[in-house]
């Protein structure tokens, strides 16, 4: 025997009683709770993808500056290299000869020409070793040869300053006891400037 049971009012309906949803919204049932937890765990709005690609793109922006800077400090110390190495080797080579110099006979214009004997003998062998800036190239002649090689390069400036053994500038090359050589170097927007003093052997 089957006994239909009566609904009871509303006000006493228990808060899982699914018949009295419709009529009591305030008492809904698990399912309709756990239903509106399935709402806080939606996918991203609009604003907040937008928000997500701007912090994307400034990192982006950031690290390509710093890749920037980098690069660039790194061809700025190669050109510093390249100008440091040829100052270097030019002025070695220069002060080299300057030591043997025996007698000077150019040394303004832009050019150092000198005789210079490294070894002595019967024969008494000199050698004629002339210095000079050729546009951004300094050369190095033995004996007035034809196409000089060729020491330095991004030179700017070659200046010779003849001094006294008391330091002073002379302008009188059998007065000179020491040659101060002055080399400008220039790179690109890089440039430096070196002296080197060699004393003579006259």
């Amino acid at each position: 025997m089957m006994i239909e049971m009566q609904h009871p009012s509303c006000h006493s309906c228990p808060s899982y009683c699914h018949s009295c949803e419709s009529r009591n919204p305030t008492t809904g049932s698990m399912d309709a709770r756990f239903r509106g937890n399935d709402n806080s765990r939606r996918g991203m709005t609009l604003i907040e993808a937008v928000l997500s690609l701007a912090l994307i793109a400034l990192i982006l922006v950031s690290l390509t500056n710093v890749l920037n800077v980098s690069l660039k400090a790194w061809r700025l110390s190669g050109r510093d290299d390249d100008l440091i190495q040829n100052a270097r080797v030019a002025m070695e080579r220069m002060t080299s000869d300057i030591r043997y110099a025996v007698a000077i006979s150019e040394f303004s214009g832009g050019a150092l020409e000198f005789s210079t004997r490294y070894v002595e003998d019967e024969d008494d062998q000199t050698e004629v070793i002339r210095y000079y800036k050729s546009g951004s190239g300094l050369y190095r002649s033995v004996d007035g040869e034809e196409n000089p090689p060729e020491i330095a390069e991004y030179v700017d400036a070659f200046d010779i300053t003849l001094l006294t053994s008391a330091g002073q500038a002379t302008s009188d090359a059998d007065q000179a006891a020491s040659v101060e050589i002055n080399l400008g170097m220039v790179n690109g927007s890089d440039s430096f400037s070196v002296t080197s003093a060699s004393h003579l052997r006259l």
